[in-house]
């Protein structure tokens, strides 16, 4: 005859198990969740260009006066300014969210030095803003990070 008898040591040990389990349980519940939608679409292309974007990151650093991109609360606008005494021949503005796959904001220019580009009520958050213009058959390409509370 066996008597066994439930004691602390058990206890701690169903415990463990118990709190082990619903960690695994909660990792694999999170992982089959998780979209991890890439963030740019034809990452392939610019992998393979990305000598030319060095190229256009160069002639923005050699500039006097950097474009500017701001949040103007009021217009709920990014007002787009860029340097002084520079028009876009032509250009592309596009303003996203890293964290989300949607939501991606993208405005072509041409002939202008400032702009505006319009965000909705729910556009809130850390947008990634990037900048590509051609002046006098020289292409440029500036990044800023904006936040929108």
């Amino acid at each position: 005859m066996s008597t066994t008898t439930f004691h602390w040591g058990h206890g701690i040990a169903l415990v463990y198990a118990a709190f082990a389990i619903s960690m695994v349980g909660a990792v694999v519940i999170a992982a089959r969740n998780h979209n991890p939608g890439l963030v740019q679409k034809n990452y392939y292309d610019l992998d393979i260009n990305y000598q030319k974007r060095i190229e256009q990151k160069q002639n923005t650093a050699g500039l006097t006066e950097m474009p500017q991109i701001v949040y103007q609360r009021e217009a709920m606008a990014f007002q787009v300014q860029l340097p002084a005494n520079m028009t876009a021949s032509e250009g592309k503005v596009k303003a996203f969210r890293p964290a989300m796959a949607t939501g991606e904001i993208t405005q072509v220019f041409q002939g202008v030095n400032t702009f505006q580009i319009p965000l909705k009520p729910t556009d809130r958050g850390y947008f990634r803003v990037e900048l590509e213009w051609l002046t006098n058959n020289k292409d440029y390409y500036y990044e800023t990070v904006i936040i929108i509370p």
